[in-house]
């Protein structure tokens, strides 16, 4: 899932660049050298997952977050009397379980 890949490797480029101020902070080079590289591999794997994203591949997150807007909204249109936002509603959770069916 291109979205979860963003979030860890957003994670582990701010470990990388907290361990390498830690590592400059006491002088530890191992420690600075081990940061800059997590950094590093950090942002490559951001870089990779917001390709993804951008390409188009399914994210089970972007799915699922389909489907509950969408009954949310069909509740409302519901609700309101309003037809229109119910078939708009569909369109959307049919669109969340394509992509989930894709992921």
């Amino acid at each position: 899932d291109p979205n979860i890949a963003k979030w860890e490797s957003t994670f582990w480029r701010y470990t990388g660049k907290i361990q390498a101020a830690l590592g400059n902070l006491v002088g530890l080079e191992s420690w600075q050298t081990k940061g800059r590289s997590t950094e590093a591999w950090g942002e490559t794997a951001l870089e990779e997952a917001e390709a993804r994203a951008a390409q188009g591949d399914p994210s089970w997150l972007n799915g699922e977050y389909n489907v509950i807007m969408g009954k949310l909204s069909h509740a409302v249109g519901y609700v309101a009397g309003d037809p229109e936002m119910q078939e708009r509603a569909e369109l959307r959770i049919e669109k969340g379980r394509h992509e989930l069916r894709r992921s």
